[in-house]
């Protein structure tokens, strides 16, 4: 009867994850997201800031051929709907509006960043951060963009 005992008892041992065990295994997790979750938080920024500055590209390409057809540029993103460009996106990768300023003979159109306000100024060489920094394209020339990296 008493070997009965031993063997129940192991098996009931071998069953499950001690609670040390459990603690590593979440400690380990704990580490192994620290260093994950800010760099994918970083990868999500990076492709809203690439799509913003593609879509600029494609607004400075449509606004470039409507000076062409008409001698001026465009003096509201809507007159390039739908001949020019269709849709006009509506704003940035973020989903704040575009600043968009044009008297006919030349423009600028301005993406405030993650932060949707004017400003701060970028360092340079500008690669991907700060997110906050503003955005211009003025007449199809980038004034002020980050750069790739080499």
């Amino acid at each position: 009867m008493h070997l009965l005992c031993r063997i129940h008892a192991q098996r009931s041992r071998s069953r499950g994850f001690s609670l040390i065990e459990l603690l590593i295994v979440m400690a380990l997790i704990g580490i192994i997201s620290a260093f994950v979750v800010p760099q994918l938080i970083t990868a999500f920024e990076r492709s809203r800031q690439r799509r913003t500055l593609s879509d600029m590209r494609a607004i400075a390409g449509a606004n470039g051929t409507y000076r062409v057809d008409f001698g001026d540029y465009a003096t509201d993103l809507a007159d390039l709907e739908p001949d020019f460009m269709s849709p006009v996106p509506p704003g940035d990768g973020w989903g704040y509006a575009w600043s968009y300023q044009s008297n006919g003979i030349s423009y600028s159109l301005t993406s405030s960043g993650r932060d949707g306000a004017s400003g701060p100024a970028a360092p340079l060489p500008w690669y991907d951060e700060p997110f906050e920094a503003d955005m211009v394209l003025q007449n199809g020339t980038f004034t002020q963009a980050p750069t790739q990296q080499q």
